[in-house]
């Protein structure tokens, strides 16, 4: 993937994708393009742009200083919704746990971030000064792991149906002996962390 940032418009997606088959990158050398999410102009046109793209970040930092901050948490879930309704995959990024740069521990509001990410439908949660620079990069990933396959695992109805929001089954799927537990996570596609490109 070519990951654009600062994306206005619909129309440098599509110039991207032009110059990229003049190049030859069609059919099984295709490379997809990602739209960074970050600018109030890439949210006035937010539609058009979602539907030019191959997948989208919600670039929660530089989003939330051409925003008023309140706005993030509007935006960050408009566009992973939009993201799902295509069929194209949605990355959260950004502050997800940057106390971790500088402590061994998380915030418990960034832990509720991170499972408000994968409840929402995020197909992945990055890590970034976390993993850059941070004195924690290994804890932070482990941090990020544990919660998002525990939020999954909420998730799941009985024999792994996914459910969002309800917690009606809660009783129901932790029944389950941990090994099957631990077992339904297999087929739920966040686990694979693109967290854990920031550390190799």
């Amino acid at each position: 993937y070519y990951a654009l940032s600062f994306v206005r418009t619909a129309d440098v997606i599509y110039e991207l994708k032009d110059w990229l088959a003049r190049q030859g990158a069609t059919g099984t050398s295709a490379i997809g393009v990602l739209a960074k999410i970050e600018s109030a102009d890439s949210v006035a046109n937010l539609e058009a742009i979602l539907d030019a793209v191959d997948g989208a970040m919600v670039a929660r930092g530089d989003l939330g200083a051409e925003l008023p901050v309140e706005e993030v948490p509007y935006w960050q879930s408009k566009i992973v919704k939009g993201c799902r309704k295509r069929g194209k995959p949605v990355i959260v990024a950004t502050n997800m746990l940057e106390s971790m740069i500088k402590c061994p521990t998380p915030t418990r509001a960034e832990v509720s971030d991170i499972a408000i990410a994968v409840r929402e439908g995020a197909d992945a949660v990055m890590l970034s000064g976390e993993t850059a620079h941070g004195s924690f990069p290994f804890k932070a990933l482990d941090v990020m792991t544990t919660v998002a396959k525990r939020t999954e695992l909420s998730m799941l109805r009985y024999e792994g149906a996914r459910r969002y929001g309800s917690e009606e089954s809660d009783a129901i799927d932790w029944i389950l002996p941990p090994a099957r537990r631990m077992n339904s996570l297999a087929d739920v596609g966040i686990s694979e962390m693109f967290a854990y490109h920031a550390v190799t």
